[in-house]
């Protein structure tokens, strides 16, 4: 429970939208999301590699790593 990351997206032509969580420097990747694709108004994200819960109250940098879709927007929510 806590805090996750989700994003409004749209893939197109099978395109899609991935999540990197970095270090403050932006040198090592402490999280890596699995792929979203589709039209999405509020896809919560899904952690292949890490997680936010193990991040928590450290400082962190986010990559969007967007291929073939177009990116709208993103934010935190608290999920029961």
């Amino acid at each position: 429970e806590g805090p996750e990351l989700f994003v409004n997206c749209d893939g197109h032509h099978q395109g899609g939208l991935t999540v990197e969580v970095l270090d403050p420097d932006g040198a090592d990747v402490l999280a890596k999301s699995a792929p979203v694709t589709g039209d999405q108004l509020r896809a919560q994200l899904q952690w292949d590699e890490g997680d936010l819960a193990s991040l928590k109250d450290q400082k962190i940098r986010l990559r969007f790593v967007v291929q073939n879709a177009s990116f709208y927007s993103y934010w935190c929510a608290a999920v029961q």
